[in-house]
């Protein structure tokens, strides 16, 4: 699947956002806010392409990669809080704790997340990982719902999950998430607490988009066969995809350092 021998690398330079700083191949991603202290309350930072990249139709192979370089924050914890489910309550969730960070890669046809505001006809694939004070760092496969996965899938359930989380065990999948309007394709844990500062990271898809995996220090830690998935809405990928990432932050001052922002595409 990941012959690197055989990918060919484009470099990335049509970044749009507020509050980014680019410098050569660092950029430098921050979230503010004055709001008070309370229940689901986080700050963000978004950036995506202006253009589509990776081959047309998504063909072959198509690699984004990117090295999360540190993760930086002030004193002041505003997040009070988000369980596990992705409710925002006023009491602390005993399973998780408190919902310290997250971040994502993604690729679509529309320069989103993974959510609601995809549509019907809209495709985007994600990896993200999000971070609790207990359960500590989670890396999440997944996708937008589409047609009939209602059916097929059942929704996240807090107390069930929690418990397997917990035991340090993997969730089954797939299953569907109410808040993130997604499906969790494969969860994963390489790591215990840590934030993965100064790996290497990535989402691909193979075979034609029929396959979706992620990478870390390129080695392939989850793969996905996703077969129709794009296809289901024709011409969506048709001259490539956009690229969204995006870090979430719990506290009042949030600082993502990336560095290495790069296309890879089989020839």
């Amino acid at each position: 699947m990941l012959e690197s021998n055989n990918l060919l690398d484009q470099n990335v330079d049509d970044f749009t956002g507020e509050n980014i700083q680019v410098e050569n191949q660092s950029i430098l991603m921050s979230a503010k806010t004055s709001e008070p202290p309370g229940p689901g309350v986080m700050t963000y930072c978004f950036m995506k392409t202006q253009n589509r990249h990776f081959n047309a139709n998504l063909a072959g192979t198509n690699l984004l990669e990117l090295t999360f370089e540190e993760y930086n924050h002030g004193e002041e914890f505003l997040c009070r809080y988000l369980t596990l489910d992705g409710a925002a309550r006023d009491q602390d969730d005993p399973l998780s704790g408190h919902y310290l960070m997250g971040f994502c890669l993604a690729i679509g046809s529309m320069p989103e997340l993974v959510g609601k505001s995809n549509g019907s006809a809209g495709r985007v694939v994600q990896i993200h990982f999000d971070w609790y004070s207990k359960l500590g760092l989670w890396f999440t496969l997944n996708r937008n719902i589409v047609s009939g996965d209602e059916e097929k899938y059942p929704y996240f359930a807090r107390e069930r999950e929690g418990r397997i989380l917990k035991r340090g065990e993997i969730p089954v999948c797939p299953f569907m998430t109410k808040p993130g309007n997604s499906v969790s394709l494969a969860v994963s844990r390489p790591f215990v607490n840590d934030v993965p500062c100064g790996y290497r990271w990535g989402l691909g898809l193979a075979d034609d988009a029929n396959t979706l995996f992620w990478t870390l220090n390129a080695k392939v830690m989850d793969t996905v066969d996703i077969t129709g998935f794009f296809n289901s809405s024709p011409v969506c990928v048709e001259k490539g995809a956009f690229i969204t990432i995006a870090g979430g932050g719990g506290y009042r001052e949030n600082l993502w350092n990336i560095s290495g922002v790069k296309v890879r595409v089989s020839r």
